[in-house]
C-alpha cells in the first residue's frame, strides 16, 4: 500500500498498521508508530525550539519532552496550510518513516 503524509510518501516498511479516527492519523508497527493531528495551539513558548531535517524537502521542529509512560517524543510540521504535530518514539523513528527507501515486497 502507498501512504503519503503531508506530500511526503511513507515508506514500504512503515505504512503499515494504518488507522484514522477522530482527525488521528496512525501508521507502523508498534515500536516505530507514528501518530499524526492537526495542531492547534500557538508555537511561541511551547518548547519546539530545535529543527529536525527529515528528509530532503521536510523538516520538523522538536523539543526535548519526552512521555515518561511510553517514551513518545512531538514534533512539530509547519507549512503555509497549517500545524501537524507528530507522536513518535524519536526522530530516527520518524526519519525512518519518511527515508526514500526501495519498496518492500513480502510474499
Amino acid at each position: 500500500m502507498n501512504l503519503s503524509v503531508l506530500g511526503q510518501d511513507v515508506n514500504a516498511e512503515s505504512a503499515t498498521n494504518i488507522a484514522l479516527s477522530n482527525e488521528i492519523l496512525s501508521f507502523g508497527e508498534t515500536e516505530t508508530a507514528i501518530y499524526a493531528a492537526p495542531y492547534n495551539s500557538t508555537l511561541k513558548g511551547a518548547g519546539f525550539d530545535d529543527e529536525v531535517s527529515i528528509n530532503d524537502e521536510m523538516t520538523v521542529k522538536a523539543g526535548s519532552y519526552q512521555d515518561a509512560n511510553s517514551g513518545l517524543m512531538p514534533f512539530i510540521y509547519n507549512d503555509e496550510n497549517g500545524t501537524v504535530k507528530f507522536v513518535a518514539a524519536g526522530e530516527d523513528v520518524l526519519k525512518a518513516a519518511f527515508a526514500q527507501t526501495e519498496p518492500v515486497i513480502k510474499a
